[in-house]
């Protein structure tokens, strides 16, 4: 499984388009495009072997982490055979997150490599089909603070290394 963030589900939501664009003939707000901006054709991911809170916890707060505060996100659970059979692929790729120093977070860090025009739109359809059927999550700004406190309890995140924002949060 790969955990993927995005702006919010409504940004997402195909059934409230018409809120969000205002022609006949609408596909897909513009905007939900933004959350998968490439960098080398590749897009970031996590990886989660289950979605048990053991495995989860650390990606999302590695996830958050990347920010100048604490915010609640949301985020959708991409299925690895479902990107396979759009020939998008993942490869490990050493994660970076502040403070984080436990090489079992920063190794669950991918890319899904090769992203070109039309892979890009299949991942599209596939993430407006995830937030259809409900798959899309957020975590609180409490749940992402506890979070962080218990893996600086367990010595995977140093809190010196923390943006300054996200240390004054806490």
């Amino acid at each position: 499984m790969l955990i993927r963030k995005i702006k919010s589900i409504s940004c997402w939501d195909i059934d409230r388009i018409k809120e969000k664009i205002h022609r006949e003939d609408a596909t897909a707000p513009g905007d939900s495009i933004a959350d998968l901006r490439t960098v080398n054709n590749c897009l970031s991911v996590w990886y989660t072997p289950d979605l048990e809170d053991k495995n989860l916890m650390p990606v999302l707060t590695a996830m958050a982490l990347g920010r100048d505060s604490i915010q609640k996100f949301t985020y959708v659970v991409m299925d690895e055979a479902a990107l396979a059979d759009m020939g998008i692929s993942a490869t490990g790729v050493k994660g970076a997150a502040p403070g984080v120093s436990d090489p079992d977070i920063l190794n669950r860090h991918r890319d899904l490599t090769d992203i070109d025009h039309k892979r890009l739109g299949m991942l599209a359809e596939y993430i407006f089909r995830l937030v259809k059927n409900r798959s899309g999550r957020t975590i609180s700004e409490k749940d992402i603070k506890k979070n962080i406190h218990q893996l600086i309890s367990e010595c995977r995140i140093e809190k010196d290394g923390l943006n300054s924002g996200i240390g004054k949060d806490l």
